[in-house]
């Protein structure tokens, strides 16, 4: 009687043991309140973007970006920077070992700053030759709307950040010469109207 007992002890005090183990892991993974990303899709189009994420509490946060954009090719060229700042709401989660997964909304409002310069080649009938005119852009962009995202935390450091979502935004474009507006599709930096938005953020929390 007093094995078994002796027995039911010690699996009770190993199962302690590891339950408090994991807890202690999971913990560590949510004590970090600090997160700097990096934006992978940004990137392709020319922008180097890096945002700072900070935790008020456990179910919410606040996003801080920054970029800065240069493309430059034989049709156009293009200077700029952008802010923004992200409010998030986290709706479920899931915890693991070393890991854990939520799922979140945001509100969010930017300001983008391009500096374009575009070429536009025809032909003239008469004298039969190709020309084209030059001409330079400011384009102050205002956007605003909602992303649906999720979040992955993996090997306690690691943080992925995967949204997709849209807003509206307003568009101020002139010539720096003329005055005249630069229209674009609702990916370029010009537009005016509802556009959707898509992202991939990678980074480490601290």
């Amino acid at each position: 009687m007093k094995k078994i007992i002796l027995i039911i002890a010690l699996m009770f005090g190993i199962l302690s043991v590891t339950s408090a183990q994991e807890q202690d892991e999971t913990n560590t993974v949510k004590n970090y309140l600090n997160s700097v990303k990096f934006s992978t899709l940004t990137f392709i189009n020319g922008t180097f973007q890096l945002s700072y994420e900070r935790f008020l509490k456990t179910d919410k946060s606040l996003e801080f970006f920054a970029g800065y954009t240069y493309r430059d090719n034989w049709k156009d060229e293009r200077e700029g920077f952008n802010f923004e700042i992200q409010y998030k709401y986290f709706v479920f989660e899931s915890e693991g070992r070393k890991t854990v997964k939520r799922l979140y909304f945001a509100p969010y409002a930017s300001f983008h700053y391009t500096d374009l310069t575009t070429e536009d080649y025809y032909w003239f009938e008469y004298p039969d030759e190709y020309r084209y005119s030059k001409e330079n852009y400011i384009i102050k962009s205002y956007r605003g709307g909602v992303l649906f995202g999720f979040n992955w935390i993996l090997a306690k450091r690691i943080t992925l950040d995967v949204y997709i979502g849209g807003g509206i935004r307003k568009t101020n474009n002139f010539d720096k010469d003329d005055d005249n507006y630069y229209g674009s599709d609702v990916w370029e930096p010009g537009y005016n109207g509802i556009a959707p938005r898509i992202g991939l953020d990678v980074g480490i929390n601290f």
